[in-house]
């Protein structure tokens, strides 16, 4: 007797840009109404999350590969007011996603 197995296609395994913006919506509500009027900040803080949630990368992972603290890495991630990032610290943020800087301050439509 044959079992029915739910394949996916290879495609169905990443979600969109626009899937992620609803999954902040749900899960991260602070940081979707920043995205509304996002401030430099607010757009560092989302494009990592979006990047580090489409990488499938944890927080630590990301951190240690960018040579700072998980507890840093959580307020720049969630655009926290005591978070003010260095250059190299950014520079070591877009390194540990393996993107460019300027990918970190892109624009983010919702």
């Amino acid at each position: 007797m044959k079992t029915l197995v739910n394949k996916k296609k290879f495609g169905d395994l990443f979600l969109s840009e626009k899937e992620h913006i609803e999954n902040i919506k749900k899960k991260r509500p602070e940081l979707f109404k920043l995205i509304e009027n996002p401030t430099p900040k607010a757009r560092l803080a989302t494009n990592i999350y979006i990047l580090r949630t489409s990488k499938k990368i944890t927080q630590k992972d990301i951190a240690d590969k960018a040579h700072i603290g998980l507890k840093t890495f959580q307020r720049i991630e969630t655009a926290q007011p005591d978070s003010n990032p260095t250059q190299d610290v950014i520079e070591g943020l877009a390194k540990a996603l393996k993107v460019d800087i300027q990918e970190l301050y892109k624009h983010v439509e919702i």
